[in-house]
């Protein structure tokens, strides 16, 4: 959420016109007023937290408005939207009154979300922007039920809100995990329609699925054929973290420059493989790939379901392979991933006492620091 609530003084056939904006910038209008008389006769705020002030000006008395929220309000950013015809002593003197931002109307598009950010930077509130925990598996690993559970570890057991999400033009595996109905098409759906991406509708795509657990799905009916493309691909990634504390991106291995580059934005790349010798070489190859292109986050090397008596590679032998100083082995627990899989619920809504949960508990303890006390 935008971390001011907004005051809107102005006209008020004009303040449709800047609902929409602020709605994109997850900003919710707490009132309208006409004039400044009208705000102070009407405007009772509960509790003591600034809010940003958005002024209308059509005339040049109108300064006077964001002089007097300047000098009563202080702490509380002033946005002044300022008529064209304006010239040039006029745009000095709003700006002298106290406006933080000035933007001409009519706006062209982004400038006054444009502002809204330098807002935030000049009063050192500064936009939220989501921690990315990107997880990719080497070919012939099935990581999805993996990235439902290290999601729902981080939103449950660590109690930060996160969002599951599978930015993939392919059919989507996650909702399949999850007993859900999602609320939408899917990511698919937001990367290839013809509108604007926005926050908003972004928000509105997410399905609930658990505490503080969101979902964005992949494809839901079938295999896409339309490859999102790059550029807005990373726009919703960058828009989804802007509406949580935590994003868990399956990224399906593709083994492309598209795939890279999505790993490339992650703080956190969780690299998940199989005991098996040929999965271990196959792991070998995507971290020698990312570690030679020098821009993905720290990588975190996975073993999922491990068994240490089924043969392959230990994580000590694989430590040593990759030339990385741990190497996190998940459980195999038959029992309890069949259980949980079938339910459609996480491993700890059906099996809490995993001991795949415990591996996991420990993967995360490495990402976020250890969990909140209770």
């Amino acid at each position: 959420m935008y971390p001011y609530r907004v005051v809107y003084v102005g006209p008020p056939d004009r303040v449709d016109s800047l609902v929409g904006v602020l709605a994109d910038a997850s900003a919710a209008i707490e009132g309208r007023f006409a004039d400044l008389a009208a705000l102070r006769a009407g405007w009772h705020p509960s509790g003591s937290q600034p809010r940003l002030f958005a002024v209308w000006l059509q005339r040049p008395e109108d300064t006077e408005v964001v002089r007097a929220l300047a000098e009563t309000v202080p702490g509380s950013p002033v946005v002044a939207l300022v008529e064209r015809e304006c010239d040039a002593a006029a745009l000095y003197e709003v700006s002298r009154a106290g406006a933080a931002q000035l933007v001409p109307v009519p706006w062209d598009e982004g400038d006054l979300a444009l502002a809204l950010g330098v807002v935030l930077r000049q009063f050192g509130r500064a936009a939220r922007v989501g921690r990315l925990i990107a997880v990719a598996a080497v070919p012939d690993i099935d990581a999805s039920a993996f990235a439902v559970n290290l999601a729902s570890e981080i939103a449950g057991h660590w109690r930060v809100d996160c969002v599951l999400a599978e930015p993939t033009a392919r059919f989507g595996r996650l909702n399949s995990y999850l007993a859900t109905v999602p609320r939408s098409g899917g990511s698919h759906e937001l990367l290839t329609r013809p509108e604007p991406l926005t926050l908003s509708a972004v928000q509105q795509a997410l399905t609930p699925v658990g505490e503080r657990l969101r979902l964005l799905p992949g494809p839901l009916t079938g295999i896409a054929l339309q490859t999102p493309d790059p550029a807005r691909l990373a726009k919703l990634i960058d828009l989804t973290r802007q509406v949580t504390d935590c994003v868990v991106l399956y990224v399906p291995n593709t083994f492309d420059a598209a795939q890279f580059d999505t790993l490339a934005a992650a703080e956190d790349v969780v690299l998940v493989g199989g005991q098996q010798v040929p999965a271990v070489y196959s792991l070998k190859q995507f971290h020698d790939q990312l570690a030679a292109r020098r821009s993905a986050g720290v990588r975190h090397v996975v073993l999922d379901r491990y068994d240490p008596h089924q043969g392959g590679a230990d994580p000590r032998k694989v430590m040593e392979l990759l030339h990385v100083d741990a190497v996190w082995a998940v459980a195999d627990d038959p029992e309890a991933w069949t259980a949980s899989v079938n339910a459609g619920v996480p491993l700890r809504a059906k099996a809490p006492r995993s001991r795949a949960l415990a591996d996991l508990g420990r993967l995360v303890a490495r990402l976020l620091g250890p969990p909140p006390a209770e």
